[in-house]
């Protein structure tokens, strides 16, 4: 995986196993294996370096990772699937926002142990649920290192 800075808030605790473990029974998911590894260590946290990814003909950013185990802070995943659950698609899981309330999520529709990557516009789905959703890579892997200055 790429090297990235990120930035982490004052309020930042790690996610723990424990934490992992209990998100992806209430949402009855397992996560990728990197994702789980990674969010350890950066829950919550915002990319400070590289941001911007490409995909189909959009260019987006991620703002932040959801944060895990923390339902008092804003960006808490639990917390944001609340917000948006009559707008998401079934078995859409998000993890990261960009800038304008658009989420970053893994789609298990195809696959319950490889979900991809999609994006949902919030927008769009107010209007169509199905076709808020677009395709943006294999994993959660392929996410970071495609993640560039811009």
């Amino acid at each position: 995986m790429q090297s990235i800075k990120w930035r982490k808030r004052r309020t930042f605790q790690e996610a723990t196993n424990i934490q992992i473990e209990e998100v992806e029974e209430k949402l009855k998911i397992k996560f990728p294996t990197d994702y789980k590894e990674f969010i350890k260590d950066h829950n919550g946290c915002s990319p400070i370096d590289k941001k911007v990814v490409l995909f189909q003909d959009s260019r987006e950013s991620i703002n932040n990772l959801l944060s895990i185990g923390d339902p008092t802070r804003p960006i808490d995943l639990l917390s944001t699937i609340d917000n948006v659950k009559d707008r998401l698609v079934d078995k859409i899981i998000p993890f990261a926002t960009d800038a304008g309330g658009n989420l970053f999520c893994f789609d298990y529709r195809m696959s319950a142990q490889e979900p991809v990557i999609v994006f949902w516009d919030h927008e769009i789905a107010y209007e169509d649920k199905e076709s808020s959703i677009s395709y943006v890579c294999d994993s959660f892997t392929e996410l970071i290192n495609k993640l560039y200055e811009g």
